[in-house]
């Protein structure tokens, strides 16, 4: 394992840890259970690589096509041959190859996130954040009391959703409210301290209509969903 590996795992431990430590402590002010997704993007967005890979292909095989039939060719001389003369089959070679590097990119960099539309990007986003509430069992809470907040780090947008037990009782915009509140005050702030203070705000209106009961047991672990 690379040294740089090793710091990037430990960093993200020291910040599992301070985002557990805001998730316990929010937990005692209100009855409802917090639990916080960190992915590092939300989707391959594999129909962005394979667009821009074909996209890409065309343009290079189409000037490729061009070379080869000499549009670009300088004049020949006696016993010298055109300057630019290649075999037929390179130029299709050259992008068959520049295609698929970058499609691998476009897999696996920040590059298929740049080039997707945004409204793919949040769509994409929403879409991770709803099945991570489903498969990690926020909608199981014994009252109906779960609230997840989802993070995609690469799509740099976070989302907010509340089992049905909360969603009666506090309205969508109220979390468009905090999300636009944790942006605008985010600045240079590192990750974790911004997710800690919305999940403090969060908590803060939970416990207006929520307050901790005696006895409540955790159900969900404190520890960031990192899948």
């Amino acid at each position: 394992m690379t040294s740089d590996k090793m710091m990037r795992q430990e960093a993200d431990r020291e910040s599992d840890r301070e985002i557990a430590a805001a998730i316990a402590a929010a937990e005692t002010r209100s009855a409802a259970e917090i639990a916080v997704a960190i992915l590092p993007r939300a989707d391959r967005y594999r129909l962005t690589a394979v667009l821009t890979a074909v996209t890409v292909f065309a343009l290079l095989y189409m000037i490729a096509t061009w070379f080869e039939g000499g549009l670009f060719s300088a004049v020949e001389t006696i016993g010298t041959g055109s300057w630019l003369a290649w075999p037929g089959w390179v130029g299709s070679v050259a992008a068959v190859a520049i295609a698929t590097v970058l499609f691998l990119l476009c897999e696996h960099t920040a590059l298929g996130v740049w080039l997707t539309p945004p409204a793919v990007r949040r769509e994409a986003c929403r879409a991770r954040a709803k099945l991570l509430f489903l498969d990690h069992g926020i909608d199981a809470t014994e009252d109906r009391l779960g609230v997840l907040l989802s993070l995609c780090k690469a799509e740099r947008q976070i989302d907010i959703l509340a089992d049905r037990g909360v969603a009666a009782v506090i309205p969508p915009r109220k979390w468009v409210e905090l999300i636009d509140g944790f942006r605008r005050h985010k600045g240079d702030m590192e990750l974790e301290r911004a997710v800690a203070r919305l999940i403090g705000a969060v908590a803060d209106e939970l416990a207006a209509h929520f307050p901790p009961w005696p006895g409540q047991r955790n159900e969900l672990p404190d520890q960031p969903l990192r899948p």
